[in-house]
């Protein structure tokens, strides 16, 4: 969920109508948000019953008013083509459904183009052939974004103009420079084992996100003297993960951020509690890997501990 969005007028008016704290507001939304990316990715989610909907926001209350409190405060609205939509979903979507539906070759239930700047060469001629087969209004080369800029009517079935006869291809772009091989971001000093970054080798732009079990895989393979985390990975977990991806958790600020980790005792668990940094306090929320990187656990040594002892050892295991 977007930071501003709990200050918003709207917001409040749903925990209004719908009778919810602040907390269960804000978690009926995100469950909104994530049940849309997973089975509407147009943003149609009157594909579903309101009874369907409701249940998979896990509401207690009156049948059907939950999704009344939606759309009176805007949240939801009602289509004559799709029954109901989430409200600007082509706008607030994240990346990886724009992905998904450019390479369908399909729109946003209210008629927007998705961002296709994801796609291979490939992928990118099948979208251009999917969206300037038929006339296409007021074409035009978005160059930032690598697209077409499509005019986007009130649904998926609206005429174009009639004066726009000629489809405007998109440039084909340049092949992709082969990967060279990449060096380990966490120090062999800091590691008992052989780092393994075949989970979350960086691959170019246009190649597909990495799955929340592929993040998972990298830590139990780096996480040295930390607690692993045994899959399969549960609802909440997941959910949490999806969303730190979704906000900025790349392959690569992972390996940092375990790099940071391994070179930090107090994250290791020298502290008065014999605390330690777990998976789970990197995905509560967006703070605590920044913590972690802005050194606010760079504290001295008060006594010895585990996680020094596991430094020297892997110390001298390197030397």
């Amino acid at each position: 969920m977007y930071k501003a969005a709990p200050d918003h007028p709207k917001f409040a008016t749903f925990k209004s109508l719908a009778k919810l704290s602040k907390a269960a507001a804000v978690g009926n939304l995100e469950l909104l948000w994530h049940f849309a990316g997973r089975f509407a990715l147009a943003g149609n989610v009157g594909r579903f019953s309101d009874a369907e909907i409701e249940a998979s926001l896990e509401w207690e209350g009156a049948a059907g008013a939950l999704i009344e409190a939606l759309i009176s405060s805007r949240w939801l609205d009602r289509s004559a083509v799709h029954r109901l939509v989430v409200h600007d979903w082509s706008q607030w979507a994240d990346e990886n459904v724009h992905t998904q539906l450019a390479r369908k070759g399909e729109r946003f239930a209210d008629g927007a183009v998705p961002r296709s700047g994801r796609l291979n060469q490939a992928e990118r001629l099948k979208f251009v052939a999917a969206f300037t087969k038929n006339e296409v209004s007021g074409a035009s080369q978005n160059a930032a974004e690598g697209q077409p800029k499509l005019s986007h009517g009130s649904g998926p079935t609206q005429p174009h103009s009639a004066d726009a006869t000629v489809p405007v291809p998109l440039p084909i772009p340049a092949p992709v420079p082969a990967r060279t091989k990449t060096t380990s971001l966490v120090p062999p000093a800091l590691s008992t084992q052989v780092v393994d970054e075949s989970l979350l080798v960086l691959e170019p732009p246009e190649k597909r996100k990495r799955t929340p079990e592929e993040y998972v895989a990298f830590w139990n393979k780096e996480r040295g003297t930390l607690a692993s985390v045994v899959p399969p990975l549960s609802a909440s977990r997941r959910t949490k993960l999806q969303t730190r991806i979704g906000r900025g958790l790349t392959p690569t600020k992972l390996k940092e951020v375990l790099t940071k980790i391994h070179q930090t005792p107090y994250c290791l668990g020298d502290n008065a509690s014999g605390w330690r940094v777990t998976f789970d306090f990197l995905i509560a929320n967006d703070d605590n890997i920044a913590k972690i990187l802005g050194g606010n656990y760079d504290r001295p040594s008060k006594k010895p501990t585990v996680a020094r002892e596991y430094m020297a050892t892997s110390t001298a295991v390197r030397q």
